[in-house]
């Protein structure tokens, strides 16, 4: 591999690391952990999706899910509800208790979005964000 390619993703990883740590940091100083705040982020974003698309939406294991609801249900954060029509489906919604803080999520979320992108100019997002498309469609495609 190049020095210049070894460069980019180690500067990706640096990039996720930095992002995660800030947003762990945050979500601490709300009292939660970081899987935590981001279902409970897009809990609110699309309230009532079944528990396998928010799963989906995650990129997280079903039973790895369950354990999340199941702690997000205790602390009176979300409900399940059955599916009208499919009592074998369950969707997802908010609690009462649990708006104020998922709004301090989007907030804080938007907030290091903002800092990560200040300065930045959106046609070299665009082409960031294609390469980093195209990187992830090699890595899913067949192995060599």
């Amino acid at each position: 591999m190049s020095d210049e390619r070894r460069h980019f993703l180690d500067l990706a990883f640096k990039l996720l690391r930095d992002m995660r740590k800030r947003y762990d940091a945050e979500a601490k100083s709300l009292d939660m952990t970081l899987s935590r705040a981001r279902a409970l982020q897009r809990i609110q974003e699309k309230e009532g999706l079944t528990q396998t698309e928010l799963a989906e939406e995650l990129e997280i294991e079903t039973p790895t899910l369950n354990r999340l609801l199941d702690k997000l249900e205790q602390s009176d954060f979300i409900e399940r509800r059955q599916m009208d029509g499919d009592k074998r489906v369950r969707c997802i919604y908010l609690t009462e208790p649990a708006r104020p803080k998922a709004d301090r999520i989007a907030t804080f979320s938007a907030g290091i979005r903002r800092q990560a992108f200040d300065g930045v100019d959106p046609d070299d997002i665009r082409a960031a964000t294609r390469l980093i498309e195209q990187l992830i469609a090699n890595l899913d495609g067949p192995q060599s």
